[in-house]
């Protein structure tokens, strides 16, 4: 029987999700406290997307994507049993077997690792696609070049179809910053 180098396990209390490493509760500072909005992505499949929105702040002014009330309303227009009261999904998204992605139980082998980001609420990680292999990791990530507000796979073709558009959707305040 294989031996287990790592558990980690994946909880709610208190209404929110907490992991948990070896039993030892992490602290998490880092992990994005705002919810996400849907926005109406025009010329996108499916045609929103969910980006974190700052409740306490005007469309037009939000510090994280760009978007306006029109986007906002299209998408709650698309989307069905959208609840309105705080502007996010009114259920919690579910893994393979049906619990939330926020509750698991994941027994690592030597070379697996379990990877999560920042922005858990958007993030498709190992929550949904189990253990990463340790062969699959050729780096590590030291610092964030540029972050821009895109829904293009690659920056030179947002860049050469909105060259104007494009500078005002580069997140200034994220720009070559060391990530820890």
């Amino acid at each position: 029987m294989p031996t287990d180098y790592a558990v980690v396990k994946g909880v709610i209390e208190d209404g929110k999700p907490v992991v948990y490493l070896n039993g030892q509760k992490l602290d998490e500072p880092y992990v994005n406290p705002y919810p996400l909005i849907a926005l109406y992505k025009d010329g996108v499949m499916p045609p929103f997307d969910f980006r974190s929105y700052d409740p306490s702040v005007s469309y037009e002014d939000q510090p994280f994507y760009s978007m306006t009330e029109f986007m906002v309303e299209r998408a709650k227009r698309l989307l069905k049993n959208f609840d309105e009261s705080n502007l996010r999904l009114p259920y919690t998204p579910v893994n393979c077997s049906g619990r939330s992605v926020d509750e698991f139980d994941v027994h690592l082998g030597e070379t697996q690792y379990f990877a999560m980001g920042d922005n858990r609420q958007g993030s498709n990680d190992s929550r949904y696609w189990g253990p990463l292999d340790g062969s699959l990791i050729h780096g590590i990530i030291k610092w964030r070049l540029i972050s821009i507000d895109s829904t293009d796979s690659w920056l030179i073709f947002d860049l050469l179809t909105h060259p104007i558009e494009f500078w005002k959707r580069v997140r200034w305040s994220r720009f070559f910053q060391g990530v820890h």
